[in-house]
């Protein structure tokens, strides 16, 4: 719900991929420290954001020493931002011995302002369905997670494991830019409120397309649903700004029937293919050739949250 149609705002529905993974090693230590990996490429707000994350963490746990070893791409619709604060917070928490829970972990990271598509999924995996935030009608700040401050975690109206034998396969335009920070801050501004009726039809995908989709393993009543999720109330919105390529990428694959949707406000694009359709994997990377969009690689779903290994 972008708009005042129910009495609830925001929301989302996410799924886990395994791969692109985010990974973090820690120890304590006598100062705060935080390390990359040399192949490690962040924004300078994003390395801004890590500063002030581990302000706050200093104020509640002991003295650590972090070093990320890898992340996801950033600004892609991804959730690697979400799950690289977590993984810290997580760890850092983990290592004071502190008696945390996962909300305490979330609210100091400050992440979930609008849905709790990362933030459930982080510890849980699968697909999930979360009801964001219980602001009524007339209270509601229009915004991005990344100006919004949550009070509380989004709770999760629906969970399901996704079928091992569903690959997800992403793509992006090189040529494409990413929607973030101030962009994305204006864009929340002067498309929201959604109407009433966009908001109820992205709703009704959701619960009565995505959700029994996935735990029936439908792969074409998911499709339908994607297509249907992808051309209407926000998700509209976010596909009018990515480049004519990656819309003529989706309209190609939806018109043949195929699972299909953009990664939050993109670029990247996603599409669903059985392991053993091979004609189908074969079309998808020739439509995506036909476009010019370029692969991040083909993953299979992942049912459960994030690992904790100690050495």
């Amino acid at each position: 719900d972008c708009g005042d149609s129910t009495l609830r705002q925001f929301g989302g529905v996410s799924m886990a991929i395994n791969g692109l993974h985010t990974e973090v090693s820690a120890c304590l230590s006598n100062d705060w420290s935080i390390t990359f990996a040399k192949t490690t490429a962040l924004s300078p707000r994003t390395y801004k954001e890590l500063d002030e994350l581990l302000m706050r963490l200093s104020k509640k746990y002991k003295s650590t020493s972090i070093h990320i070893k890898s992340t996801a791409p950033e600004h892609m619709g991804l959730g690697s931002k979400t799950t690289l604060f977590l993984s810290i917070a997580l760890v850092t928490a983990q290592l004071s011995d502190e008696h945390y829970t996962n909300k305490d972990v979330v609210k100091v990271t400050g992440r979930g302002g609008t849905s709790g598509a990362g933030i459930n999924l982080f510890w849980h995996g699968g697909l999930i369905v979360d009801a964001g935030h219980n602001t009524p009608p007339g209270e509601r700040n229009f915004a991005p997670s990344s100006a919004r401050t949550p009070s509380v975690v989004p709770i999760i109206n629906a969970r399901s494991n996704i079928s091992k034998e569903w690959r997800i396969a992403l793509f992006f335009d090189p040529a494409g830019k990413s929607i973030e920070g101030t962009t994305e801050k204006e864009i929340f501004a002067s498309a929201m409120p959604i109407p009433e009726i966009d908001n109820l039809r992205a709703l009704a995908a959701v619960y009565h397309g995505v959700l029994p989709a996935v735990r029936e393993h439908d792969l074409v009543g998911f499709a339908r649903a994607l297509s249907s999720l992808n051309q209407t109330g926000m998700k509209a919105i976010e596909l009018s700004y990515q480049t004519n390529a990656t819309k003529q990428f989706l309209k190609l694959l939806w018109n043949q029937g195929m699972a299909a949707g953009l990664s939050s406000f993109g670029p990247v694009v996603f599409v669903i293919v059985e392991e053993d359709q091979n004609i189908a994997q074969a079309t998808v990377a020739e439509v995506a050739l036909q476009c010019g969009l370029s692969s991040l690689g083909v993953f299979s779903p992942i049912n459960v949250g994030a690992s904790i290994l100690q050495a």
